[in-house]
């Protein structure tokens, strides 16, 4: 039974999709997950992609974040979302059913930022090359969108994590692994400040 761990909706269900499609976050996942991004949570204008159930987001929303855009594209996911947006009594969430890409572009076009980002696409998607290349332009698609300071969590395959994939635009804070998960905290990587060039040092008189 899925629930919602902590804050305003603790202990509320949630709907789980039917089908394999979606695979939500375990509990003490969650928690873990949560307890490192505690101090990030409240007023935090959060982004779940892949959302799935929304777990993710609406656990940031139970605890103090300000809003949540919930994307999913699946009939069934956006169905349930929406159920537990409303079940759960929780205000400032918004569901787009959209593909993950299209919902990217839609909001920065709408210059939309966020402060929080978890990206869970499915696992399947990483392992063939081609929709591995789509995964990682909407990572960078949805680092464009991180706020000065803001965090973005990927959750994947531990075994198909390669550093040297990720867009310039980011680095690593952080790693986690949950079993046959990882989760990789990432943040935008901070402009090199080129050295100061040192004095010129007076020629020596004669």
């Amino acid at each position: 039974m899925l629930r919602i761990i902590a804050g305003r909706a603790r202990g509320i269900k949630l709907e789980v999709p039917p089908g394999c499609s979606t695979r939500p976050m375990d509990s003490r996942t969650r928690g873990a997950l949560f307890n490192i991004l505690a101090a990030e949570i409240p007023d935090a204008r959060v982004l779940d992609l892949y959302a799935g159930s929304g777990a993710l987001g609406l656990e940031a929303l139970s605890r103090g974040a300000a809003e949540c855009v919930f994307v999913d594209r699946d009939r069934d996911s956006v169905r349930a979302l929406q159920g537990n947006l409303a079940g759960s009594g929780l205000p400032g969430g918004e569901v787009l059913a959209l593909p993950v890409g299209l919902a990217l572009k839609t909001l920065a076009a709408r210059d939309r930022g966020f402060s929080l980002v978890f990206f869970d696409p499915p696992f399947s998607q990483e392992r063939q090359p081609g929709s591995r290349a789509g995964v990682i332009e909407e990572l960078a698609a949805a680092a464009a969108l991180l706020r000065p300071g803001g965090s973005l969590v990927w959750r994947l395959e531990r075994r198909n994590f390669y550093p040297q994939e990720l867009p310039a635009s980011l680095e690593v804070a952080d790693r986690r692994e949950y079993g046959r998960s990882l989760l990789v905290f990432l943040q935008p990587r901070s402009p090199v400040t080129p050295a100061a060039a040192p004095p010129e040092r007076p020629e020596a008189r004669p």
